[in-house]
Order: C-alpha cells, then sequence, then structure tokens
C-alpha cells in the first residue's frame, strides 16, 4: 500500500489509497464529553483500475477507541481477506491518527502579507445589496416581498444579469450557480414565482433550490456535501428564524446557526424578520450576533395603496462593510399582471418620491427633500413638518453645511447649496 492522500472538504475530508481502491470517507468529526467521535464510510472496490469503490460500511466511530478499532479491523478482514493488498490495520490506524491531527489542528496558520500579489480590495458581488465572500442580510416585515427580492438577486448574480431592470450594479462576467436553501415555501411555489418572473423580463434562470425542515446546523452535513458539488457562488438562507431554529433571542442557537454558515465558506444572503426595538428603531429579529456577524444588512420596508398591483419596496442600509459607507436608499417597484399572461415585473424606482419611505430614509435625507421642496425654511418649521427633534433638526444641517448640501442664510433660514 502506498500513502494515501488527504483531500479536505467543507463536509470533512476524504483519506484515498488509489493503488487498492479504499476510500474512508470521514464527517461530522466532533467532541462528546472524553470521546471525539465521527462518521466514517469505507469504499472499497477489489479490482480499483476497472471499477470504482463502493460502500462497504458505515458507522460512528471513536476515534480514540483502540479496542473498537481492533475489532472493526477483524470485520473488514473477515469480509474482505480476498485482496492481500489492502492491509486494514494500516487504514484504521492511519484513518484515526490523521484525522484527530486534522480535527485538532484546525485552520492552516499562515502570515498576513499585504504586499502579496493576489491581496485585493474586498469587492461587491451586487453593488450595494451583496457582499462577495462574506454574511449579508436583507429584513422586512411579512409578505413584503422578501422571496421574490432574493430570486431576483439569485437571478441577477447567477447570469449574471447586467441590464437588469433594477438598476442593480452586478459584477462580474461569467455564469455561476446559485444555491436557494428554502425553510419557508415548496418547490411548486418558488417555481411558480420564478416562472412569472421570467414572464416578466428577467431572462431564464434554474437557480439550485432545496426545501428545508431541520434547522441548519442539524442539517449542514448534507448542506456542505451540496456545496462541495455544486460550488455556488451564492446561497440565499430563506429564512433566517427558520433555519437557525430555538429562541432567535439567545446566544447559543444563534452561535450554532454562525457556525454552520461561517463553514459555508462563499457568499451567504440570509433573509430575516425584523424586530422592533425599545427606540422604535428595527433590527434583525433575534440576537444581537445575528447583527454583528452580519457584514452587510439592508432593512425593506413595503408600500402599497388599496386595490394598486403593484408594490414600492425602500432599502435602507443599516450596517455598511468595513471597506464602504453607508449607501443611499434604493428603490423597487415590483407589479403584478395576471394579462395576458401570469408574471411579475421589476423596475427601479426613487424611494425618495414615497412620502411613505422617505419618513423612512436618514435625517439628513429628509431635511434636503425637504428643503427642495419649501425653499429656504427655518429650523423650527422643519422641526415641526417632519417632526424631528429641533436640536436634531440642528446638528444634522450643520453637519450638511460643512459637506456642501446646505446654506445658511442671514435670517438664519437653510436652503439647499444650489439655491443661492
Amino acid at each position: 500500500m502506498n500513502n494515501p492522500k488527504v483531500v479536505r472538504l467543507r463536509s470533512g475530508h476524504d483519506i484515498i489509497w488509489d493503488d487498492v481502491g479504499v476510500i474512508v470517507q470521514v464527517r461530522r468529526i466532533d467532541d462528546d464529553r472524553h470521546d471525539i467521535k465521527a462518521e466514517l464510510t469505507i469504499l472499497y472496490s477489489s479490482t480499483p483500475k476497472d471499477s470504482k469503490p463502493v460502500p462497504i460500511k458505515q458507522w460512528q466511530f471513536n476515534l480514540l477507541a483502540a479496542e473498537k478499532r481492533a475489532s472493526v479491523v477483524k470485520d473488514l478482514e473477515a469480509r474482505y481477506n480476498a485482496n492481500a493488498s489492502v492491509n486494514w490495520y494500516l487504514v484504521m490506524e492511519i484513518t484515526c491518527s490523521l484525522s484527530l491531527e486534522i480535527y485538532r489542528q484546525g485552520e492552516e496558520v499562515i502570515e498576513l502579507d499585504p504586499f502579496a500579489l493576489d491581496v485585493k480590495e474586498p469587492e461587491y458581488m451586487l453593488f450595494p445589496l451583496v457582499v462577495k465572500g462574506q454574511t449579508n442580510i436583507i429584513y422586512a416585515k411579512p409578505n413584503s416581498g422578501k422571496s421574490i427580492v432574493g430570486l431576483g438577486i439569485c437571478a441577477t448574480c447567477m447570469l449574471p444579469w447586467v441590464n437588469n431592470s433594477m438598476g442593480w450594479d452586478v459584477r462580474g462576467s461569467e455564469s455561476r450557480p446559485v444555491l436557494y436553501l428554502d425553510w419557508e415555501s415548496d418547490k411548486d411555489d418558488m417555481a411558480w414565482n420564478l416562472k412569472r418572473l421570467i414572464n416578466g423580463g428577467v431572462p431564464p434562470v434554474a437557480p439550485l433550490y432545496r426545501r428545508c425542515s431541520a434547522t441548519l446546523p442539524k442539517s449542514i452535513e448534507s448542506v456542505l456535501k451540496l456545496v462541495d458539488e455544486k460550488k455556488p457562488s451564492l446561497v440565499v438562507i430563506d429564512s433566517l428564524g427558520m433555519a437557525a431554529g430555538g429562541d432567535l433571542n439567545a446566544t447559543e442557537p444563534a452561535f450554532r446557526f454562525l457556525h454552520s454558515v461561517r463553514k459555508l465558506e462563499t457568499t451567504v444572503l440570509l433573509i430575516a424578520h425584523p424586530a422592533k426595538n425599545d427606540d422604535g428603531k428595527t433590527s434583525v429579529f433575534g440576537s444581537q450576533f445575528y447583527t454583528a456577524e452580519a457584514r452587510n444588512i439592508w432593512e425593506i420596508v413595503k408600500t402599497q395603496d388599496v386595490g394598486d398591483e403593484s408594490i414600492e419596496l425602500g432599502f435602507y442600509h443599516k450596517k455598511a462593510p468595513t471597506f464602504s459607507k453607508i449607501q443611499e436608499p434604493i428603490g423597487l417597484r415590483i407589479t403584478f399582471d395576471k394579462l395576458p399572461i401570469p408574471k411579475i415585473m421589476f423596475h427601479r424606482c426613487n424611494p425618495i418620491d414615497n412620502p411613505e419611505l422617505l419618513k423612512k430614509a436618514g435625517t439628513q435625507t429628509r431635511i434636503l427633500e425637504y428643503l427642495k421642496d419649501n425653499g429656504k425654511t427655518g429650523t423650527d418649521i422643519i422641526s415641526q413638518e417632519l417632526d424631528i427633534p429641533r436640536d436634531n433638526v440642528r446638528v444634522e444641517l450643520n453637519r450638511m453645511k460643512s459637506k456642501n448640501l446646505v446654506y445658511k442664510f442671514e435670517n438664519n433660514t437653510w436652503g439647499v447649496a444650489a439655491y443661492e
């Protein structure tokens, strides 16, 4: 027997003896009190040059238990002793020692070299909604079109759909697989929505889709296997609450979920629900660690007139990646039409033009838009009309003045800088 080669995967690692047709798949390594257990699958072919190895044994095994190791060797020798070239004792000894070494070693230690040729600035996959290689969150109230938006993001990133009707800036020029993990709906509903989007102008696209029921931490091994096989550039998790499970405000479930997300080692978009805080502001529902560990967070707010077949969504940047800044609000109009064929259409819109969405914009944006519409105005009137405390208005006006956005006139009124 030659020395084996080790192939590391997100879901574990494989130890391969090509010369004798033996593969040991090692998965789910974890501490269990004083034991270190793993799920082992042995694949074997007595004629490795002519046929692929097939599974012959699968079981949970304590990597530290020498007695059980001997028992496994005895069983394998009794069942597969025709090929003397396989030393099952060495297979088990090497499997256990290498697996323990990999588990205890953890990630490789490297030197951070800021002058290396491959060091480059972090980038967006879809500006400004999805940062490449990081965890991103969009959150909104129920029935706000979050899943429709998620499908739109999938299609845009997957193709990529450069000249999209939403005005989103997708980066890259090559098509790439996208995986949608769905805890909220099912394939029939999602396929129907995707068909309507294609009828409405989205180019034909077929993202990878999986209906999920067990939480992500409980199903992470099969998800990691899927990611290893399909290599998606983006994984959408819909929704965070159902995928995490348990008490969303508790720390331990949050840690288990976030550890699972980190194992994916790819770009992730979490679709979540909002929590209303004591100060009236919204945030991602659940433990503060969901917000802390995400690198890019957007809130989506929906408005719709009674009887209208369209909804308007405002996207508000709540947390920016370290290499960027808080972005201006963006808007999306989604129109649901039935004639002549069922379709869903995306169109870019300006949330500032919608009075309800404007209320969710930042204080400076609201003040600036008010001055554009009403001309020179005093601090007190701005405070009253926008229902913003006077001191807050005064502070923001001075900040805007330092940016040359507004001008203060001699009569203590304010106007946009271009107004003078």
